[in-house]
């Protein structure tokens, strides 16, 4: 089981627009895959449902090896989705945590261990773009993260940054890959970027290039995968080269 949080504390990087097809992507390569929305906004859930049948639970009521499967949804062939709901904004509540799952000293591991027993292909969770308690449980609990960087000349000095802050704050170390998004092949300033970004992380950054497409914009903003919309268009070449890569990490 391969297991990613896709995370950038910077916002506007298209975090929730590469879970979700990139969760569809290994989906359509037979992959069972199971997405995971961490943000209680529910940005992610709303890809995949027109309603979410958890979205007013506790987190007792979700976050419970008993519970748990049942909270899971199957949203399209070979795809299942633990919506996010209500009880996620009360994960970082350290005297509620220490009242529900106490005598647990490290809460890092609360995710671990709720999920470890699932069996998935793939899991892939859509953090928070914060450093919250929730995030660094779901970066403990995959050991792998996946970073989105738009093409723009503050793309290096935060990389560089939030590389430091990954490093410090968590306990598996430097970012994995990063996902170079937003990439214009028509403008230099999206090729100096990527180019400078692949002459900084290696081949920590993929192959693989996300482009800025106005298809993206309107699958997006009907709440709809780009396969699902405009599965010619150039952008779902992309996400199916990345989940390729991806694949064979």
């Amino acid at each position: 089981m391969l297991k990613y949080t896709i995370f950038n504390e910077k916002g506007g990087v298209g975090k929730t627009t590469i879970s979700a097809n990139l969760a569809a992507a290994l989906a359509l390569r037979k992959m069972k895959v199971l997405a995971i929305d961490f943000d209680p906004k529910g940005n992610l859930t709303n890809y995949f449902l027109t309603e979410n049948p958890i979205k007013h639970k506790r987190l007792e009521d979700v976050f419970n090896p008993d519970l748990l499967e049942e909270n899971i949804v199957q949203v399209r062939n070979n795809l299942y989705l633990l919506p996010a709901f209500n009880g996620l904004y009360s994960f970082d509540k350290q005297t509620y945590l220490s009242r529900q799952f106490s005598p647990m000293e490290d809460y890092t591991y609360i995710v671990e261990n709720l999920l470890q027993r699932l069996r998935y292909d793939f899991i892939i969770i859509d953090a928070l773009p914060t450093f919250n308690l929730l995030t660094l449980n779901a970066i403990q609990f995959t050991k792998y993260l996946l970073v989105p960087v738009s093409m723009n000349f503050w793309a290096m000095q935060s990389m560089i940054e939030l590389d430091t802050k990954i490093f410090n704050l968590t306990k598996v170390g430097r970012i994995y890959k990063i996902i170079p998004n937003f990439y214009d092949r028509v403008t230099t300033v999206s090729r100096d970027i990527l180019h400078e970004l692949r002459g900084t992380f290696l081949t920590a950054v993929t192959k693989s290039v996300i482009p800025r497409r106005i298809a993206l914009e309107k699958a997006s903003g009907a709440s709809k995968t780009i396969f699902e919309m405009f599965p010619n268009d150039p952008a779902a070449a992309a996400f199916k080269k990345l989940a390729r890569e991806i694949m064979i990490q």
